[in-house]
């Protein structure tokens, strides 16, 4: 661990640091009851070199001036980050004489040298430590950028069931890591020590690894994860691309690196910026209206000129911005919206005058005032569909793309036959409410569409929603689309042995999974068409869940091939859910 001492011995002058470092080791033995040691230089590379000096159970100063003569006595192994192989590099380009220390290396080699043999960014470090050169600062706020786990000791196993079982421990340790450090990883890495083909079988050091093989392997993620299972299934999907011999096997690791965040901020954003697809404004209320509004609120403290998204704004919009200021005025601002301790701050003049407001403004009905936030919303919404670009239109799953394409439609025919006298025959919200639902509640409201009503029928609204029908069927699907029946959410709920409920299917997984030993390859093929047919069913959520279930009581099995059957099930499963949802993947937790 490193401490910044700087201030505290400038502070306490003329104390001498090691004055201090003697105290804090004394409280340390006092509480802990253990010894420790202690360095202490001007930068943090001599620190951790006077440590190593200092060892065991004593203290150590690199005092100022000194520093090249500390140096130049250190082997060129005690530096942070160099290792045989770094060694073997630079002996063998100095075949004359033995490499040991960082003195030999001042005496022997450039920083040109040093670059062609190590590379740039390698050459130049080794060139700066044995020069006891370092320019890095204490960071206070440290983030890590990789967390865990490695056993190198007492690793001896027999069979590959014992090394699962070993991998679901590590999955769970390396849960709690990244829990504690409030992290989630998107790069999963196994590292593995494997005894050399020349290695004795129990090395000197009792359980030790002794000279080993090391291999490693990656593998990117669809999302950011920390689950336990997770990283287990992954980390056992890596190590069978080692093809090692179990009893061989001396040493493994499992990291996660290209971490994220879970702490979220005020505004319920990830620490690190990222934003979520519900941020996106594009089918939102234009900010203009409410800025508007702002405005017209304050006009009576001041007069601010017409901004210049005001004099830009097209005239076809005034009647919804006109709408908008009605709804905004009286429906935005509620006493409860505002904080208390906020009032308060405020001078009196101006608290009277906001109480004052609140107690003689109209009041408006919430039928009335949800009607009218829907008819901006919906006026905003089909004047975005005008602009939207055929690319971005032809990105979108087929489902939205035509409900989207089917809504521009109805819009296009109220247009060419307008409403008799300036009035509808139709409710608004029954008209529009209802008849742009699905695209409209798609984009605005929620990802599910609502049903609709029982209510008598309307000819006129009969005759549209026919119209845009029979238009809808010459609409082309994009090449290489799978194509979905419309009629498919009229079919029955897919069952499977009988059972439909999402209670009576978990019962049948939990006994499925806790019964069997061996998996059967023809159970795997009928669960699997089950979910596909949840899928064409429009249920995805129950697919989610009935993964989620599946994947947790697996846990409870040891035999492997269970695993391994099941990650095919879930990778066909996925694969199926991207063709629906346009790439999209199936976060499973």
């Amino acid at each position: 661990m490193y401490v910044d001492l700087t201030e505290l011995v400038q502070y306490f002058k003329p104390l001498h640091p090691l004055t201090f470092v003697s105290l804090l080791r004394e409280e340390i033995q006092s509480n802990t009851k253990c010894p420790c040691s202690a360095g202490v230089g001007s930068s943090l590379l001599l620190a951790r070199l006077a440590t190593r000096q200092a060892k065991p159970n004593g203290q150590y100063y690199v005092e100022k001036g000194y520093e090249q003569e500390f140096i130049s006595k250190q082997k060129i192994l005690d530096l942070p980050g160099i290792g045989l192989s770094l060694l073997d590099k630079l002996q063998q380009n100095c075949s004359h004489q033995t490499i040991e220390t960082c003195k030999n290396v001042q005496n022997l080699f450039s920083l040109e040298q040093l670059k062609t043999i190590l590379g740039k960014k390698q050459g130049q470090t080794i060139y700066d430590m044995s020069r006891a050169i370092d320019t890095r600062i204490l960071s206070k706020d440290y983030l890590p950028k990789s967390i865990s786990i490695d056993v190198n000791y007492g690793i001896r196993f027999q069979t590959f069931d014992e090394l699962t079982l070993f991998v679901k421990q590590l999955s769970m340790e390396l849960h709690k890591r990244l829990k504690q450090a409030k992290q989630k990883g998107k790069q999963l890495t196994v590292k593995i020590r494997v005894r050399s083909a020349n290695a004795p079988i129990e090395p000197e050091k009792f359980m030790g690894c002794g000279k080993t093989d090391d291999s490693s392997r990656l593998i990117n993620l669809h999302s950011y994860i920390d689950e336990p299972t997770t990283i287990e299934l992954e980390a056992i999907k890596l190590l069978k691309q080692f093809h090692f011999i179990v009893a061989d096997l001396r040493g493994i690791g499992i990291g996660i690196t290209q971490l994220q965040s879970t702490v979220k901020n005020n505004q319920g954003k990830d620490v690190n910026g990222t934003r979520t697809l519900f941020e996106c404004n594009q089918f939102r209320v234009p900010k203009s209206m409410v800025s508007t509004e702002n405005a017209d609120f304050n006009q009576n403290i001041d007069q601010p000129s017409e901004s210049s998204v005001s004099r830009k704004r097209p005239i076809q919009q005034e009647q919804t911005i006109a709408i908008a200021r009605k709804v905004l005025r009286h429906d935005c601002y509620t006493p409860g919206q505002i904080d208390p301790g906020v009032m308060d701050e405020l001078p009196g003049s101006i608290r009277e005058e906001l109480e004052e407001y609140f107690k003689t403004r109209p009041s408006i009905s919430e039928e009335n005032a949800e009607l009218n936030r829907r008819e901006i919303a919906e006026k905003s919404f089909t004047q975005v569909m005008d602009h939207i670009d055929e690319s971005v239109l032809n990105e979108l799953p087929p489902e939205m793309r035509r409900e989207i394409v089917m809504a521009k439609k109805l819009r296009n025919i109220e247009t060419k036959y307008p409403p008799i006298g300036g009035k509808r025959l139709v409710p608004i919200s029954n008209s529009i409410a209802k008849e742009k639902s699905n695209a409209f509640n798609l984009l605005m409201n929620s990802p599910q569409k609502q049903p609709a009503s029982k209510k008598q029928s309307n000819p006129i609204k009969k005759w549209r929603t026919e119209t845009i029908l029979q238009e809808e069927r010459n609409i082309p699907l994009a090449r290489n689309e799978p194509k979905f029946n419309r009629n498919e959410k009229t079919k029955q709920q897919p069952s499977i042995a009988g059972y439909t409920a999402l209670s009576d299917v978990k019962l049948m997984l939990r006994e499925w999974i806790g019964s069997s030993d061996e998996p059967n390859q023809i159970d795997f093929d009928l669960f699997q068409n089950y979910l596909i047919e949840l899928l064409n069913f429009y249920n995805a959520e129950m697919v989610h869940q009935l993964l989620n279930y599946s994947l947790l009581q697996l846990n409870t099995q040891t035999n492997i091939n269970w695993n391994e059957k099941f990650q095919n099930l879930i990778d066909a499963v996925q694969t199926y859910f991207r063709q629906m949802y346009g790439g999209a993947t199936m976060d499973l937790s």
